[in-house]
């Protein structure tokens, strides 16, 4: 939450400028007050250039530091007099207030919204020298003002206009609506009192995302879960969480307690009530002192006061870098708690006072489009392609508790490159042949891929332990890996894009899914990823139990089929006929017999067959049994019977084909035969 009033002492900087003749005060008073930014420029054009020289030698290259943010608060000394500036803000004002200056005609309060300044400012015009507060009506709420006083003196005979500011700030009018707390969120488990067994190492916290999360009045932070964690009966902060789970490292013989806040846009908490587990032998309820005591009323854990944005490296371009490219890419490491990025580019030969700046939230920023940049006094305007020449980065990371500047690897809060000749930028295309992927049985792996045909690439490893939505979850290597195919389990794992999770330095826990994936960078600071992310589980074998034998089913008897063909009672039926009969289930063969309808049971021919159909051609297929001649080679006129046995390994009983009425035969004519007694049923 912003002050209501915040305090300002500022180095004083002095600008001349000389004009050919003097002027009445009142109209000078307004051609100083509206070119402001003239006298800036004039003043590094003019042909004064000793005065350029020493403030050159005064503020040496080497130790010249980055510009401040706009929102940064600093104080300066000015000639050992302090002068205070002060800041009222309300929903749609800014009351300002100063302390007198001597020897001025007249102040003038400036202003812009934080984004645009020193463009489309507004201004009080010129206000008595006795006048000591202006307010600024009219305003946004809940919006970022840059606010600058200045006073203006009159001081002859050698240069009798001068103007002093004495000070200068964004400053946020109040917001508009009130925030409220989110709801807490609902713990899943581990269950309250819960105790794990002796050797267990890790345990996963589990919680329900907070579906309300409050009136957050467009607030801009992120929407996140403060973990509580540790041995102690009130658990110290763990960490932030974007999800509903946290895993923890544990030991035998302790109790944790843990609890979860959910924090909303607004920056306001939501708590739940304390649990705890305890883990092997020597867990559970410390044992009490034996002095007896009144345990103490619980008292809600304070909302963790908000700090500064944590430390972070500037990546790209390196610090000594050269034949930088024209259009250059920005990128450092992400700083904890940043609600976003100030980024400052000037070049380096050039006064302090000439730079470019631009805000973002992400970690990165790219040159162009270069109308993006803001003119800082007496840069020029943003060049669509930087030129040759030396410059100086420096990002700073904001939230409303402070700033912190990015440091290169020496330690600088900046970093100096070089830009030559466009360098061509190496072809980028999608590392694949990721390997390994799917169960593994190491704890440890190397990671494979094809590399680019070219040289120049640098290649990076990335590892989650959920598949990579943009989130920043994840962890990578340490180190870049230069024109080469593979890499071996690192040392250490960097954690500046994991979210808070603590990296598996030790490998991979077992029986856990993991996602990695490989990136590539070429000689111009472009990245591309691979085109997969493979999936890795690190499976521990578990003994196989010996099966049970499964007892060999008893074979049952073929099923029931029909007979088809020919049709029971048919006629004029081919003297070479073929019978067919629909499949049997079970079957391994069947057994046809014929037999001459007016001859004795016992005379009939039969033979075997694999399939649901037969022929009587050959005739040498079939054999006579009982007292049936040899087969013909073509049946004679008469009245024959069929029937059909199914059989299978099961010897005990056969399965016969049935007709439409159930019969376990069928008769049929080849041509014109005397009927006679129907023999019983074949065997």
């Amino acid at each position: 939450m912003i002050e209501n009033r915040f305090s300002l002492r500022i180095l004083k900087r002095f600008i001349y400028s000389k004009y050919s003749r003097l002027f009445e005060l009142e109209t000078l008073v307004i051609i100083v007050f509206l070119g402001l930014n003239v006298f800036v420029l004039s003043l590094f054009g003019s042909s004064k250039t000793d005065y350029l020289t020493t403030y050159r030698q005064l503020v040496a290259l080497e130790n010249m530091p980055p510009p401040p943010p706009p929102a940064e608060l600093t104080q300066g000394e000015v000639k050992g007099e302090v002068l205070g500036v002060s800041y009222n803000p309300s929903t749609t004002s800014i009351m300002v207030g100063w302390n007198a200056a001597s020897n001025l005609q007249a102040y003038v309060v400036q202003w812009a919204l934080s984004s645009e300044w020193p463009n489309n400012r507004g201004g009080s015009g010129n206000l008595a020298a006795s006048t000591l507060a202006y307010t600024i009506s009219g305003l946004q709420s809940n919006t970022s003002y840059h606010v600058q006083v200045v006073a203006v003196h009159y001081q002859p005979p050698n240069f009798p206009y001068n103007l002093e500011v004495l000070g200068e700030s964004d400053v946020w009018t109040t917001p508009s609506c009130t925030p409220t707390s989110p709801m807490g969120p609902s713990l899943s488990s581990p269950s309250d009192g819960v105790s794990f067994a002796s050797g267990t190492t890790s345990v996963t916290l589990d919680w329900s995302d907070v579906t309300n999360w409050g009136n957050e009045c467009s607030g801009t932070s992120d929407r996140l879960y403060a973990v509580y964690f540790g041995t102690s009966l009130n658990p110290p902060w763990y960490s932030w969480s974007s999800d509903s789970v946290e895993t923890v490292s544990v030991s035998s013989g302790n109790t944790y307690y843990w609890r979860v806040a959910a924090r909303n846009r607004a920056g306001l908490y939501g708590y739940v009530s304390k649990r705890s587990f305890s883990v092997g032998p020597g867990g559970g309820v410390p044992t009490p002192t034996p002095t007896p005591t009144t345990p103490p009323t619980a008292t809600p854990t304070p909302t963790p006061a908000l700090q500064s944005p944590g430390s972070f490296n500037l990546l790209s371009p390196a610090n000594g870098a050269s034949n930088v490219s024209s259009n250059p890419a920005f990128d450092w490491s992400d700083s904890a708690r940043a609600q976003k990025y100030w980024i400052y580019l000037a070049l380096a030969d050039t006064p302090q006072a000439d730079f470019w700046f631009k805000q973002t939230t992400s970690s990165y920023a790219y040159w162009s489009p270069a109308s993006a940049w803001t003119v800082a006094n007496g840069a020029p305007t943003p060049p669509a392609n930087l030129p040759n020449g030396n410059y100086r980065l420096a990002v700073v990371a904001q939230n409303s508790a402070g700033n912190t500047y990015g440091t290169n690897s020496s330690g600088q809060n900046y970093v100096d490159f070089t830009v030559g000749e466009q360098v061509a930028c190496l072809a980028l295309t999608k590392p694949g042949g990721l390997d390994p992927s799917g169960d593994i049985a190491t704890s440890k792996p190397t990671f494979k891929w094809t590399k680019l045909a070219d040289s120049g690439y640098q290649y990076y490893v990335d590892l989650s332990e959920k598949p990579f939505d943009g989130n920043g979850d994840w962890w990578w290597f340490s180190g870049p890996y230069a024109d080469t195919y593979q890499a071996s389990w690192p040392g250490s794992w960097s954690t500046q894009r994991a979210g808070g999770r603590t990296a598996p330095n030790s490998g991979l826990v077992a029986n856990k899914t993991y996602y990695w994936r490989v990136s590539v960078m070429n000689n111009c600071n472009q990245f591309e990823f691979s085109s997969s992310a493979p999936a890795i589980r690190y499976l521990v074998s578990v003994p196989t139990p010996t099966p049970t034998p499964t007892p060999t089913p008893t074979l049952q008897a073929p099923g029931p089929f029909s007979l088809t063909e020919p049709a029971s009672g048919a006629s004029n039926v081919s003297h070479s006929p073929k019978f067919d009969w629909t499949d049997s289930a079970r079957v391994e063969k069947y057994g046809v017999y014929l037999a001459i309808v007016d001859t004795p049971q016992a005379d009939y021919w039969f033979k075997e067959a694999a399939g649901s159909q037969t022929y009587w051609t050959p005739a040498s297929n079939w054999t006579a049994g009982g007292g049936a001649p040899t087969p013909p080679t073509s049946l004679p006129d008469g009245k024959y019977r069929m029937a059909v046995a199914a059989k299978n390994n099961n010897n005990t009983q056969a399965t016969w084909g049935t007709t439409s009425n159930g019969q376990i035969y069928v008769e049929f004519t080849v041509g014109a035969a005397p009927s006679g007694r129907i023999p019983p049923t074949p065997i």
